[in-house]
C-alpha cells in the first residue's frame, strides 16, 4: 500500500492518438512541411502555363510580331514598253501613281497592254497602288536614245537604283540631275510638252539604268548605248550588288533579304517553324526576330566578301569591267567617265556596315586612275529607313534620289568643263569653288514646289 502513482495506459494512448491525428490533419491541410498529394513539379508547371498564356496574349495585343506585307508586284506588258510596280500602300505622289481599284485606271491599263490576269493578280495580292513606268525600245526609262548635237549630254547607267524602282520618273536622280544642270547652266528647263522649235535644253541627261542589271551586263550595255547617244559624260551609278561573283560566292546568298528587297517579311512566312508550334504568336515573334537577325548577318558577311579572298576572281573581273568602261568612254579624248559609288540604305547604332567595301573600291579607283565619287556622306545623314521606298523595299525613295542628284552636280559640271576646255584641268580647288556656288544657290532658292522634304 504505498504512495507510488499508478500510470494509466489510457493517458499515454490518448496523447499518442492526438499526435497522430494532428499529423494527419496537417498533411491534409497542405500547411508547410506537409506531404503533398499533387505530382512533383505541378505548381511550377501551372505557373509556367499561366506565364506563357499572359505572354502570348501580350504579344498578340501589342503586335510584337515583325510586320509582314504582301509581296510587291512588277507588271510589264508583253512588248516591255510599259510597267506597273505595285505596292500594298501608296509609296509616292503625283500623276505617275495610280490605284487599280479605280475602274477607269483598270480599263486604261488594259488598253495599254496589261492583261486582266496581271491586274487581277495585283488586286488579289492586295497591292493596288502602282507606279507607272514607260520604257524605250532598249527597255530603258527614257525616250528613244539618240544623238542631239545641239546640247551637251550625260548618260547615267546602272541598275534599279538608276532606273528608279518604286519612284515616279520625274523624281529619279537622272531627271533631277538634268534639272539641276540646266539651272546651273542658266537655261530654262524644256518640258516634254513644249514645242521643239523653242529653246533647246541646256543639257540632256539620259537614264540608261535597268533593274536587275549588274556586271558584266552593265559593261556590255554601255558599249551598245555609246554610239546611240554620243554622251560627253558617262556616270556609272555603282551599287554594291553589281560585282561579278564566283559561283561559290553567289551560292552563299539565298536572297531572302539582300538589303535591297526584304523577302523574309513578305507574304505569310512560317519562319521555319513546325506546324504544331506555328499557332503561337509568342513563338513566331521570338523565332522571327532570330531568323531576321541571322539572315541579316549572313547577308552583311556576303557583301563584305565581295572584295575579299572568297570572291577574288569576281573582284578581279569587276575591276576589269570598270577599266573597260573607262577605256570605251574615254577612247575619244573629248569624253569623261565617272563612277558614283552608291551605298546600300542600311545601318544602325553600329554605323554603316560596308565601309570596307567602299574603301576597297576607292583604293582601286586611285590605283587605276579612275574618277570615282563616294556618296556615303550624301545619303548617310538620315535614318536609312526614311530613305526607303517601302518598309520591305529598300530602294532609294524620292528624298534619296534628290540627294544623289545634288551630290553629283558639281562633279558632272566639272567634267563638262574639262570636255569643253580640255587644256584646263579642273583641280580640287575649282571643284570646291563650284560646290560653294551650288550651296549658295541652294540657300537663295526658295523651296521648289513638289520637291521632297524631310
Amino acid at each position: 500500500m504505498g504512495d507510488s502513482k499508478v500510470r494509466r495506459p489510457s493517458d499515454d494512448g490518448s496523447k499518442a492518438g492526438a499526435s497522430k491525428a494532428g499529423e494527419a490533419t496537417t498533411a491534409d491541410s497542405g500547411t508547410p512541411g506537409a506531404r503533398s498529394t499533387r505530382p512533383k513539379g505541378f505548381d511550377l508547371m501551372v505557373m509556367l502555363a499561366i506565364g506563357f498564356a499572359i505572354a502570348e496574349l501580350a504579344v498578340r495585343l501589342l503586335g510584337l510580331e515583325p510586320t509582314t506585307y504582301p509581296p510587291h508586284r512588277m507588271l510589264e506588258t508583253a512588248d516591255k514598253r510599259r510597267g506597273l510596280e505595285c505596292y500594298p500602300e501608296v509609296v509616292a505622289g503625283g500623276l505617275d501613281v495610280v490605284d487599280l481599284r479605280d475602274s477607269v485606271i483598270y480599263s486604261q491599263a488594259v488598253e495599254h497592254g496589261f492583261t486582266g490576269a496581271q491586274l487581277d493578280g495585283a488586286l488579289e495580292n492586295h497591292t493596288p497602288h502602282c507606279v507607272l513606268f514607260s520604257y524605250n525600245a532598249h527597255t530603258r526609262r527614257d525616250t528613244e536614245l539618240r544623238v542631239d548635237a545641239r546640247v551637251p549630254s550625260v548618260m547615267v547607267i546602272g541598275d534599279s537604283f538608276t532606273e528608279g524602282a518604286g519612284v515616279p520618273e520625274d523624281e529619279v536622280f537622272p531627271r533631277r540631275l538634268e534639272r539641276r544642270l540646266q539651272d546651273a547652266l542658266g537655261r530654262t528647263p524644256q518640258e516634254p510638252w513644249q514645242l521643239a522649235v523653242m529653246e533647246p535644253r541646256a543639257i540632256r541627261v539620259w537614264n540608261a539604268g535597268r533593274r536587275g542589271a549588274d556586271q558584266p551586263q552593265i559593261r556590255d550595255d554601255l558599249s551598245r548605248f555609246l554610239p546611240l547617244v554620243e554622251p560627253d559624260v558617262v556616270v556609272y551609278a555603282f551599287v554594291l550588288n553589281d560585282f561579278e561573283m564566283s559561283e561559290e560566292h553567289r551560292a552563299r546568298q539565298q536572297y531572302l533579304n539582300d538589303l535591297v528587297m526584304d523577302r523574309q517579311r513578305t507574304g505569310t512566312p512560317d519562319w521555319k517553324l513546325p506546324r504544331w508550334l506555328g499557332w503561337s504568336a509568342l513563338v513566331r515573334a521570338f523565332t522571327a526576330r532570330g531568323r531576321l537577325a541571322e539572315e541579316t548577318r549572313r547577308t552583311v558577311d556576303w557583301y563584305l566578301g565581295m572584295t575579299g579572298p572568297e570572291n577574288a576572281d569576281g573582284w578581279a573581273r569587276t575591276q576589269d569591267d570598270l577599266r573597260a568602261m573607262r577605256d570605251a568612254v574615254e577612247a575619244r579624248g573629248d569624253r569623261r567617265f565617272l563612277v558614283a559609288i552608291l551605298p546600300l540604305l542600311v545601318g544602325d547604332e553600329g554605323g554603316y556596315p560596308f565601309d570596307p567595301v567602299h574603301e576597297a573600291l576607292l583604293r582601286f579607283c586611285d590605283e587605276a586612275s579612275l574618277r570615282c565619287v563616294d556618296l556615303r556622306e550624301a545619303l548617310g545623314r538620315t535614318d536609312p529607313r526614311r530613305l526607303h521606298v517601302h518598309p520591305v523595299d529598300m530602294h532609294p525613295n524620292a528624298i534619296a534620289h534628290a540627294r544623289i542628284a545634288e551630290a553629283l552636280e558639281a562633279h558632272v559640271l566639272a567634267l563638262l568643263d574639262e570636255v569643253t576646255a580640255p587644256d584646263e584641268e579642273v583641280d580640287d580647288a575649282a571643284l570646291d569653288e563650284r560646290r560653294e556656288r551650288i550651296e549658295a544657290r541652294e540657300h537663295r532658292r526658295e523651296a521648289t514646289p513638289g520637291e521632297p522634304s524631310e
